[in-house]
């Protein structure tokens, strides 16, 4: 059976390693009775891939990744598609997210790096870097400039030329980059009570640090709405089998990642409490 698989973001990406790592742990778990083909629908910031899933109602052949994207693109770009024309199949994985910098800015700390003002870059506006500025500006005496960019590479150079302090993204992003000395981690955003991301255990939490700002990103999987519900069980089914494979786990062994297992019923439950604080934080930002 063909299998049409969508990362909505480029790859090397985190939702396209997901998704490749999907496709290859399919593959490993069904051999030749599925042939999972992978689409990277990258287009501005994810709402290509949004307004794919929306078109493709009853296509019980189809899954996307899903990240907290899909909730604000379609308020923040008026998209002609968002959850509602979508079917939960599976939560995946979550990551932390990590505040970054110029390894020629390292502090000593994250309650050093904020007790001075600071720029961060943004792409786009009403993205998760731009909640978690939000949400930092609230509990913080100084002051956070958000400034947007067009594309996440801009930021990056701006912060090494020195034009913008911190930038924020899922700690797969930066792996190279902390690895050739360019960038530096200041602070996670895990919860108080979690362990310390296992790539960057020299990393503090900003709840760690006194700074009572969390913020955990999770990847899941949804297909198009009008499926049937045997089609959403096929997907448990498949998605089961794929998380009992070795590259499954090479994948959340290399990314630092959290196997979620949550099933349709799962993931639906989540979407529905992060859809209440996502667009609680996006009528702050208005």
């Amino acid at each position: 059976m063909d299998l049409d698989l969508v990362a909505h973001g480029a790859p090397g990406t985190g939702p396209a390693l997901m998704i490749d790592a999907l496709g290859a742990a399919l593959r490993e778990a069904f051999g030749s009775e599925l042939n999972p083909t992978v689409r990277y629908l990258s287009g501005d910031h994810g709402a290509e891939a949004i307004i794919e899933v929306g078109r493709q109602r009853g296509d019980g052949a189809l899954a996307s990744s899903c990240t907290p994207t899909f909730i604000t693109d379609p308020v923040t770009f008026d998209l002609p598609a968002s959850l509602d024309d979508m079917t939960p199949l599976s939560a995946l994985v979550s990551d932390a997210y990590v505040i970054v910098t110029s390894a020629e800015r390292a502090p000593s700390g994250p309650a050093d790096f904020f007790s001075r003002d600071t720029r961060v870059g943004i792409s786009p506006r009403g993205g998760n870097t731009h909640i978690q500025s939000h949400l930092l500006s609230g509990v913080l005496e100084s002051t956070i400039t958000a400034i947007e960019y067009e594309e996440r590479s801009e930021v990056v150079q701006e912060i090494i030329r020195g034009e913008l302090d911190w930038t924020t993204g899922v700690s797969s992003d930066f792996l190279d980059l902390f690895a050739d000395g360019v960038l530096v981690p200041v602070a996670t955003f895990l919860p108080a009570t979690a362990a310390r991301h296992p790539r960057l255990p020299d990393t503090p939490s900003l709840a760690e640090s006194g700074i009572d700002v969390e913020f955990v990103l999770w990847r899941g999987l949804v297909g198009p709405a009008d499926i049937e519900p045997s089609q959403i069980r096929d997907w448990e089914r498949r998605v089961a089998r794929a998380r009992d494979t070795a590259a499954w786990r090479d994948y959340l062994e290399r990314a630092g990642l959290t196997d979620l297992a949550l099933d349709a019923g799962g993931f639906s439950a989540l979407l529905s409490k992060e859809r209440v604080n996502y667009l609680g934080w996006l009528r702050d930002l208005a």
